[in-house]
């Protein structure tokens, strides 16, 4: 059940229709430390929002810096990666609940690592105790 693929430069958009029946808008965006220009691609699949960023960095501890903004508050919402964010063992980050609706991934890019890096969107329902992660993960849009 996968929808409309977006691909494109730097930054792109891509819309859906939330669980509740509105109309959404994502912009994505990614800027890279060194200058390179990153490539993204992001599509739904079953109601998830899949996202992939594509940057041959040729420097160690490239700083690369993730932005989806979204027109419309996300019950919840969360972006998850195959990368964890600088300087941390966490490769989680929420969505801001107040406007403008972003969520913010900032990883560092490397020679050695494999020049794609892959997120997901979606909503979290609770925690578990202490912020250990997350319980539950569900779509944020139709199928």
């Amino acid at each position: 059940m996968g929808g409309k693929t977006v691909s494109g430069n730097e930054s792109i958009e891509i819309k859906a229709t939330l669980l509740k029946g509105h109309e959404v808008t994502f912009n994505i965006s990614a800027s890279v430390g060194s200058g390179l220009v990153p490539e993204i691609t992001a599509w739904f699949n079953y109601g998830y929002l899949f996202i992939s960023v594509d940057c041959d960095t040729q420097t160690y501890s490239d700083p690369i810096e993730l932005i989806i903004t979204s027109n419309r508050q996300l019950f919840n919402g969360l972006t998850t990666s195959d990368f964890f964010k600088s300087q941390t063992s966490d490769n989680v980050q929420v969505f801001t609940n107040i406007s403008p609706y972003q969520c913010i991934f900032k990883y560092l890019g490397s020679p050695e690592n494999p020049s794609r890096a892959n997120f997901m969107c979606c909503s979290r329902i609770g925690k578990t105790r202490g912020g250990a992660g997350v319980e539950n993960l569900f779509p944020l849009c139709e199928l």
